[in-house]
């Protein structure tokens, strides 16, 4: 048996292993050093295996619902093209991995050569086999297969290593975790608590300064932002107190766990805290069902740790931490997608590969801490912490050789240098990732509950680097321990102070929320109670009065053309995804970005002042095609019928549908179909040919037309009666330059605006087709958009809050007896296009929609509607606007965070001077009226998916 190492210490250091070594082993057996014991060649199969086997399987099992689904279509997710076209490699990495497990399993069974052994181990190899087997069928069976691949580990851990590290376990960990309390743990506060604070309020101001002060003065008055500055590190020191409230609670169930006492108390401490843990954890999104496995999990685990083998205790250790970090990540994904994942049927999938990670990240500490133990074995509580961290957080430093001579010394030198590189490490990929910064802030928010974990990740690091390299007293001086805890004491109490006074201010949230990610998510933390959504139903409450109706027609206006009496013209509706006004050459931008779209509006109405009714294409279509305000949860099936169902009663029989993805990410063509009278009819009228790139999908809708214009031939006007929707998706992001339009430069702008020509182009060459077939002139055609899109305007590229350039966009509309002409008054692009087309075919009917029929505004009947506000809606943000068409000013209300911020839009159409701390009864007067209309609405617009419990009627 080879000895053990020198560890490179002066004589007189004795090390618990050393401790152990010398006192006598399990069982009365003969003192010796630990054996140095590499893991079988089975045991790296079985997890080499199991690593590959369920990535593919997941990935393979995702590919199948986005396929089914189309709800990351690769014309909107370039990247996506990259993910299916790996389907076959992923094929043949499932097949691989499981031969290779195959073999491991027969290796694993074979090794042992005692009967009841090999009996054991085939039982545990057949159960992996199975399940593994049935994972081809159901992927949620792959957790199956991660319990029996755990209970192999631990089996053959337990036969190799519980004579030679159990005493070392028992020494080093048990032991000492036995014995701590809450008061031990912050016994030491000169050496604990100050640089932990110090380090998290270095990384509050590291953040404000790199990406939160360029917007001081910008977007933001700079005494804003002064006060933002308190009251982030007022957020800071109260954030950390809370993490340090959480680490004490995961450290006393460790030791609870730890604790070789059993009986009824024990269990009962232990259901205690765990169950305390994970609802501080979690706040009000861990569900009782998930609080109650979790407490079961540690339950179990208790029975198995009270066992005489001291051993396994490693797992108190790296199971609890590894719940932990499950219950914050698990946050990420769930959290606000929750409907939408069910729907897909992608829960048991998001909770399949967290609970996955989970055991892999406690099989993954419980490696490193097992190398740990053998080779930087601790000398006090102090290290035995180290040693912990170091093997949860970074396994691979655990395996770096002992120093065992002067050269070797070099080496610990780079476990030290390691350690201390970590947390910068971690550092500069929060800081620095763009994506998740003002860039592309949106589209990164389901990222946001990470940030917590990564909180409480970063202090604990620097928490050891300040212990390790600081030379801070192990036993401070009396005096020196009670100056720093009136010290803590009196930062506390200020930090609380500031908070409060400081918390309540709108500007402030507005600057937490959407430019600064870490020192806001310390807001977020130190807001312990939990906040009620705004205009939320237990908020507002059932109106006193009659619910407050948006104006709109009560019948459509009697008079139209005369051309509509007999014809059912062909109409075009074109909708260009994310387009803006502003960059429309008939807007007066100077590139030539639109030409073709420039003679539709001197053809037809250009409309100068068009909102669109929501901030993405999920909502913004729902409301264009039903003409109302309706749900913007993304795969509601409630919603009411599209005007196309109308159009079908008035002699409409030809849908050609170029549908852009799913109920997920747009509208399905199921969608049209829904709430219709005769759903049959219309889908036997209708054709949907997909989506392709810009001119090949113009080339398909003419074959369809063209098609259907032959089988039409005996009719008077072939082309009556067809109703043609495009969609295009060259101004989404992200934006790339295409070569039939001018090469403008590489920014986002100069690649957006190549987009935005590259599109016009597309629609000429249909526009000329329909010329060389006659049928331009008597069309009807619609261009507009979905919503437009952030370029930088306030700080990021896209976007889901609805300012201005997010849903100010284009509206022409070319209609046969309506003469060209500008129309500047106010109109909603969404819900306003429904009564408009049904209206020309139903003149003086009851206005079933929540819109207004534009033909008074196009033929110059009427100036003005009668119409106080437009409401806009955010999707994926919960965030609603409201646009006062008399004073044209602009309310936005973000609901989850509860803040509010107003904007005057004639003094400053930029949005960028918040004026809701200045003007509150503004503020309340706009208010008033958005908790009648959430009541109103409660069921359909006034429900964001985020808090349907919240707006349901009792």
């Amino acid at each position: 048996m080879p000895d053990r190492p020198s560890t490179g210490r002066a004589p007189e250091e004795v090390s618990l292993v050393d401790q152990t070594c010398a006192e006598a082993g399990d069982g009365g057996q003969p003192t010796s050093t630990p054996r140095q014991r590499r893991p079988s060649l089975s045991s790296g199969l079985l997890s080499l295996s199991f690593v590959a086997g369920t990535f593919a399987t997941m990935s393979l099992s995702m590919l199948k619902v986005f396929s089914q689904t189309r709800a990351v279509p690769p014309e909107e997710f370039p990247a996506s093209e990259w993910l299916f076209s790996v389907e076959p490699q992923l094929v043949g990495l499932r097949w691989a991995s499981t031969a290779l497990f195959a073999v491991s399993l027969l290796l694993f069974a074979l090794r042992e050569r005692r009967a009841g052994a090999v009996v054991g181990r085939t039982a545990l190899a057949c159960m992996a086999a199975a399940a593994w087997a049935a994972s081809f069928a159901h992927g949620s069976a792959l957790l199956a297969v991660g319990v029996a691949l755990f209970a192999l580990f631990l089996i053959t851990d337990d036969l190799t290593h519980r004579a030679s590290l159990g005493p070392i376990v028992s020494k080093a960990l048990v032991e000492p975790l036995r014995s701590l309390g809450p008061l031990r743990i912050f016994s030491q506060p000169a050496v604990l608590l100050l640089p932990a604070l110090a380090a998290f309020l270095a990384l509050v101001t590291l953040e404000l300064a790199l990406y939160t002060a360029p917007f001081s003065g910008w977007l933001f008055e700079t005494r804003d932002f002064v006060e933002f500055i308190a009251l982030s590190e007022s957020a800071a020191v109260i954030s950390a107190f809370r993490l340090a409230a959480e680490l004490t609670l995961l450290l006393l169930t460790i030791r609870e766990l730890c604790s070789g006492a059993g009986g009824g108390r024990a269990f009962l401490r232990l259901a205690a805290l765990s169950g305390v843990l994970f609802s501080v954890l979690t706040a009000s999104s861990w569900s009782a069902l998930e609080t109650g496995c979790t407490v079961a999990v540690f339950l179990l685990l208790k029975v198995w740790l009270s066992r005489s083998n001291p051993y396994p205790q490693i797992f108190a250790f790296t199971i609890p931490p590894a719940l932990f970090f499950f219950a914050r990540a698990k946050d990420i994904v769930v959290g606000a997608l929750s409907d939408e994942l069910s729907a897909l049927g992608l829960t048991w999938l998001v909770y399949l590969l967290f609970g996955l990670l989970a055991l892999a990240l406690a099989a993954w500490a419980h490696l490193g801490l097992r190398r740990a133990l053998r080779d930087f074995a601790p000398h006090s509580l102090r290290e035995t912490l180290e040693v912990l961290v170091t093997a949860f957080a970074c396994p691979v430093l655990a395996w770096l050789p002992p120093a065992r001579s002067a050269a070797d010394r070099l080496r610990s030198v780079v476990h030290r240098g390691a350690l201390l590189a970590f947390p910068f490490l971690t550092l500069y990929v929060f800081l620095l990732l763009e994506l998740n910064y003002p860039t592309f802030t949106d589209y990164a928010q389901f990222l946001e509950p990470l940030y917590s974990t990564l909180f409480g990740y970063v202090v604990v690091i620097w928490l050891l680097v300040a212990r390790t390299l600081l030379p801070l007293p192990t036993r401070p001086h009396p005096r020196l321990r009670r100056a720093v805890v009136v010290l803590v004491v009196l930062l506390a109490v200020v930090s609380v102070a500031l908070f409060v006074a400081l918390n309540g201010r709108q500007t402030s949230r507005l600057i937490a929320d959407q430019y600064s990610k870490v020192a806001g998510r310390c807001v977020q933390l130190a807001r312990v109670v939990p906040e009620e959504p705004h205009l939320s139903l237990a908020e507002s409450g059932q109106p006193s009065g009659p619910p407050a109706q948006l104006a709109r027609q009560a019948t459509f206006p009697e008079r139209r053309p005369t051309f509509y009496k007999n014809r059912r013209p062909l109409i075009l509706l074109l909708i260009w995804d994310a387009a803006r006004w502003d960059h429309l050459n008939a807007s007066g931008y100077p590139r030539d970005t639109s030409p073709t779209a420039s003679r539709l509006a001197q053809e037809g109405i250009a409309f100068t002042n068009a909102t669109s009714n929501a901030t993405a294409t999920t909502a913004s279509l729902r409301h264009l095609f039903t003409g109302k305000y309706t749900s913007r949860y993304m795969l509601a099936q409630d919603h009411p019928a599209f005007f196309v169902g109308a159009l079908a009663k008035h002699g409409y029989d030809g849908f050609l549908l170029n549908i852009l993805g799913s109920d997920y990410n747009g509208v399905s063509r199921e969608a049209f179909f829904r709430q219709q009278d005769a759903p049959e009819r219309l889908d036997a009228q209708t054709v949907d040919f997909g989506t392709y790139g810009e001119s090949e999908k113009m080339d398909r809708a003419l074959e369809l037309l063209d098609g259907m214009l032959a089988a039409r031939a005996n009719r008077e006007h072939p082309a009556d009666g067809l109703f043609i929707y495009l969609h295009s998706s060259a101004t989404h992001l992200p934006w790339k330059n295409w070569d039939d339009h001018e090469y403008y430069g590489e920014t986002p702008v100069d690649r957006y605006d190549n987009s935005m020509g590259h599109q016009d182009h597309a629609m000429s060459v249909f526009f000329d087709a329909l010329r060389a077939r006659g049928l331009y002139d008597d069309a009807l055609i619609i261009l507009t958009a979905d919503h437009g899109a952030g370029l930088g305007e306030h700080g990021r590229l896209g976007g889901f809050e609805p300012y201005q350039e997010q849903i100010r966009v284009p509206l022409i509309i070319k209609a046969p007896g309506f003469a060209p002409r500008v129309v500047d008054q106010p109109v909603a692009a969404g819900i306003d296009l429904a009564p408009t087309l049904v209206s020309l075919f139903e003149p003086g009917a009851v206005n079933p929609y929540d819109g207004f029929s534009l033909t008074p505004l196009m033929s110059g009947a009427l100036e003005r509607f009668e119409r106080r506000f437009i409401l806009v809606q955010s999707a994926f943000e919960d965030t609603l606007a409201l646009v006062d068409l008399e004073t044209h000013y602009k309310l936005h209300v973000q609901r989850k965070d509860r803040y509010e911020s107003l904007y005057d839009l004639d003094e400053d159409p930029g949005e960028t001077r918040d004026l809701a701390d200045q003007d509150p009864a503004r503020v309340e007067e706009y208010l008033k009226f958005l908790r009648s209309f959430v009541w109103e609405r409660r069921e359909d617009y006034g429900n964001p998916y985020h808090y349907k419990a919240f707006v349901r009627e009792p």
